[in-house]
């Protein structure tokens, strides 16, 4: 008897993984076909297809900040907004598994890319801060550090509260080897910030620094 029940959670198990799995590979597509809409100036449908990626897949970040991007080119700066804001809670859980979540996936002429899509985005709304911490995380990836810390600055300059953008400047700061401007920025992050996530890597990140 427990051998069959055994066998009946392993097979139970087995097709919930493949279930997700199979979720996955099929949020992946709908993902694929956003972007290509969006190349297009298809930009409501490429919406449609980044929702069903995110229904499908409720953490995939770069659905988010896709559909952030498309929201903002038709204008619609709430909701733009809302994605944004999605992408960086999703990211804070992630970062320390992969600092550039972001960009996560795309080899380096598709990071150029989405930059193009940040300049545009912030030609279409300069006061949006969540837009240079976005790219400011893409040039990261591609080793710009200095871009990196200016996108940063403005977002802090937009707004002085802007814990995560403390949070990515410390993190380029650390890979600098500027210590102490580091451990300002993450000290800083650590004072600003509700999320416990994002204070519990920048307080994992201080402490190596302090060592």
């Amino acid at each position: 008897m427990k051998t069959l029940i055994f066998i009946a959670v392993l097979y139970l198990t087995l097709a919930l993984f493949l279930s997700a799995c199979g979720g996955l590979r099929e949020a992946r597509q709908h993902y694929n076909a956003g972007v290509e809409l969006k190349e297009q100036g298809r930009l409501e449908e490429a919406i449609a297809e980044y929702t069903k990626a995110i229904r499908l897949n409720p953490e995939f970040i770069n659905a988010y900040n896709d559909r952030g991007t498309a929201y903002l080119y038709l204008g619609q700066l709430e909701r733009a907004t809302q994605d944004y804001d999605e992408f960086i809670r999703l990211d804070s859980k992630y970062a320390w598994a992969d600092c550039y979540q972001c960009v996560a996936y795309r080899n380096p002429s598709q990071i150029e890319g989405a930059i193009q899509d940040y300049n545009t985005a912030i030609h279409l709304a300069p006061q949006l801060d969540r837009a240079y911490v976005i790219r400011g995380i893409a040039y990261g990836q591609l080793g710009q550090l200095e871009r990196a810390i200016q996108d940063y600055d403005e977002a802090i300059r937009l707004d002085s509260e802007h814990a995560w953008a403390y949070y990515r400047r410390g993190v380029v700061y650390y890979q600098k080897g500027e210590k102490a401007k580091a451990v300002s920025d993450l000290a800083k992050c650590i004072e600003l910030s509700n999320n416990s996530e994002l204070v519990a890597l920048a307080q994992e990140m201080l402490d190596e620094l302090r060592q």
